[in-house]
């Protein structure tokens, strides 16, 4: 099994983006299924036809996409192409192999508002496949300052916003096919 990682998107990583292009399976016999972890944006039909070899070990993967609307994904994704990402979840929707989808929320200051509203969204739109989805609290991996990561954890009983932030958490306890770590 692979798992291409979450530290770097597989559709843009030069040599990711190579090996899936042109694996060659004899040399991989054992190679049975992978795990795509991606924020959405360049998983095309023209991307995904280049790997068509991978096609059916691709049984699920995991779409990282933190905002349920266009102005929290633009503040959040610095460059983000909203449209486009909506354009390509529901190509992704479509693809006959993939059995479970995982689509992931990194729940922060600057969008838990956004929790419920992101579960309507994402059902709206994986219709007719099985999915979950997993919401992580923000982690501090060093990039950014400790002012910075003091103001986005909301889940932290310190935070200004941790009632507010409680209260809209609470709300997801009425859904299933989801996970989190708010605890």
């Amino acid at each position: 099994e692979i798992f291409t990682s979450g530290t770097g998107d597989p559709f843009y990583s030069k040599p990711m983006r190579n090996f899936l292009e042109t694996i060659d399976t004899q040399k991989f016999p054992k190679l049975r299924s992978i795990i795509i972890h991606t924020n959405g944006i360049l998983w095309t039909p023209k991307v995904w036809e280049k790997m068509y070899r991978i096609h059916p070990m691709v049984t699920q993967c995991e779409i990282s996409i933190d905002a349920a609307t266009e102005s929290t994904y633009k503040k959040i994704r610095v460059n983000g192409k909203w449209d486009t990402l909506l354009e390509n979840l529901k190509y992704i929707n479509t693809l006959p192999y993939l059995e479970l989808i995982n689509l992931s929320f990194v729940a922060q200051n600057d969008n838990y508002k956004e929790m419920e509203k992101f579960i309507t969204l994402m059902s709206s739109i994986f219709t007719n496949k099985r999915y979950k989805i997993i919401f992580y609290k923000i982690a501090d991996w060093g990039v950014m300052s400790e002012k910075e990561f003091l103001e986005k954890k909301v889940w932290d009983p310190n935070h200004k916003n941790y009632a507010d932030f409680q209260l809209e958490a609470d709300k997801l306890k009425n859904y299933k096919n989801l996970v989190y770590n708010f605890h």
